[in-house]
């Protein structure tokens, strides 16, 4: 049986794929949302308002790094569980459920990105710093970069999984 396709400006795309397209599609415009934020040195800035940043931060690395580490783990459970494979292949409407989890995480984690950046912004907007410059988080959009591809190949590994074809047994015939 074909595998049904889609084809966009001259590039042939799985439909499988499309979810985590649009996801990724998404995510960027999210991002590119994100407002430059007032640059200023730590040490200028009140305990109160140091207190709150790093609090912001904790949590959004918190909220980061446990879900890519629960994608890490997904991904190393699907590649070493034969068990695993099979059940993914014979119950595929949960691996399609899966597949449309794993997109809407990827955009749900653009979101906090651009969440933690707007609770930033509003509290360096009330520090008494007399005019500051303006930068981008790039530390934010670091963790963004991190986080896509693992959100992709999580995609990726599950969709092969759901689509894996047994190679014929050798017979053994000497």
């Amino acid at each position: 049986m074909a595998k049904l396709m889609v084809t966009i400006m001259s590039i042939t795309i799985p439909k499988a794929y499309l979810p985590m397209l649009i996801a990724c599609i998404l995510f960027f415009i999210i991002l590119s949302r994100m407002q430059p934020l007032p640059y200023i040195e730590l040490m200028q800035l009140s305990a109160e308002c140091r207190k709150q940043i790093n609090a912001i931060y904790a949590h959004h690395a918190d909220n980061i790094y446990k879900t890519v580490g629960f994608l890490l783990i997904f991904i190393g459970w699907l590649m070493t569980s034969k068990e695993a494979r099979s059940f993914i292949k014979a119950q595929k409407t949960t691996g399609y459920v899966l597949m449309c989890v794993i997109a809407l995480l990827c955009v749900f984690h653009a979101f906090i990105t651009l969440n933690t950046a707007q609770q930033l912004c509003d509290v360096l907007k009330y520090s008494t710093v007399p005019s500051p410059t303006y930068s981008f988080p790039l530390h934010l959009l670091g963790d963004a970069a991190f986080q896509l591809p693992i959100f992709i190949a999580a995609y990726v590994i599950l969709e092969q999984a759901i689509s894996y074809v047994e190679p014929p047994k050798e017979s053994e015939s000497a």
